[in-house]
């Protein structure tokens, strides 16, 4: 891998406001990739003016607009128009440390086989700024074995801003799934687990900026990955089925006990119907969790956080 093999692709919609940090995040690295292809996916505010006069700029820099259509159409657009051998992807949210495309290039020196390569990232949050726990040895580079395994018993092993993955790859398993908007980014990490090589290194590489609202909208609609390979678990191996299950639980822990302090009481009983159908016996702990109170489950949260404090 050379940087000339490698695009970038931004969806964006209505993020005026950190879509030039962005991209000049991108623009800062001492090794540049080939291009930043950005897909406006019907921004209403001014995203769409910066976005164009950053594509007049820099001649890297593509601008593309689509009618509205949701966030995975908009990445799988960007996947499509990228003429290079890998593409990363970011949020226009997020940025990319000054490091990034250095600790990408040495990543792969050290793995030149993985389908899909991962960064480590912190998030800026309104406690500070939080590094998620990874279940591997501080300092790790390398092939990561039993992904979904790995990723159960941690968190922040992937996310979407932090990943570098071959264009025949991420095409093969189907891209993102269309129409999904909760849990269609956890899809395509368990799908990649499953059926490709994954790389991971530990420099932090990439900062997040999360927006709490943005979560409790999202959970508004139905959690597809979980939906999918419930749907699905026949279809794998005994081996795999147990590693999926695993993580699907503890996903719906979480996502259960959110749904609990925000008061919504129909995503509770779609993740319980779920969890019903993996596990009966962790079914009942989370029928009898309904007995605690709210602040419970703020105080489990807070601390949590606070433990991946930097």
């Amino acid at each position: 891998m050379n940087p000339s093999d490698v695009s970038v692709t931004i969806s964006l919609f209505n993020k005026e406001h950190s879509i030039q940090r962005a991209v000049d995040s991108i623009l800062k690295q001492k090794l540049q990739p080939k291009s930043i292809i950005i897909i406006d996916d019907g921004s209403t505010d001014n995203s769409s003016e910066i976005a164009k006069k950053l594509s007049s700029e820099h001649p890297t820099i593509r601008y593309i607009y689509q009618n509205n259509q949701g966030v995975s159409v908009a990445r799988n657009r960007g996947i499509e128009e990228a003429d290079t051998d890998f593409i990363c992807l970011l949020d226009a949210d997020d940025v990319w440390e000054p490091n990034y495309m250095v600790n990408l290039i040495d990543l792969y020196k050290h793995v030149d086989d993985a389908d899909l390569y991962c960064l480590a990232y912190q998030m800026h949050s309104e406690y500070g700024m939080l590094k998620p726990k990874v279940a591997l040895s501080a300092n790790y580079k390398g092939l990561v074995k039993n992904f979904i395994s790995t990723y159960s018993k941690g968190y922040g092993l992937i996310h979407t801003s932090a990943i570098c993955f071959r264009k025949t790859f991420i095409q093969k398993i189907g891209g993102f799934p269309e129409g999904e908007n909760f849990g269609e980014d956890l899809y395509v990490w368990l799908k990649a687990g499953l059926e490709g090589k994954i790389a991971f290194t530990d420099n932090i590489s990439v900062t997040l900026y999360k927006e709490p609202v943005n979560s409790i909208k999202r959970r508004e609609h139905h959690p597809f990955h979980v939906s999918y390979f419930v749907k699905n678990l026949k279809n794998y191996s005994k081996v795999e089925q147990s590693a999926l299950k695993e993580f699907l639980v503890k996903n719906i822990y979480l996502q259960w006990a959110a749904a609990k302090i925000e008061k919504n009481s129909e995503q509770k009983q779609t993740l319980r119907r779920y969890c019903y159908q993996l596990s009966r016996s962790r079914w009942l702990i989370l029928l009898l969790s309904e007995l605690l109170p709210s602040k419970i489950f703020v105080l489990l949260r807070d601390r949590r956080i606070k433990q991946r404090l930097r």
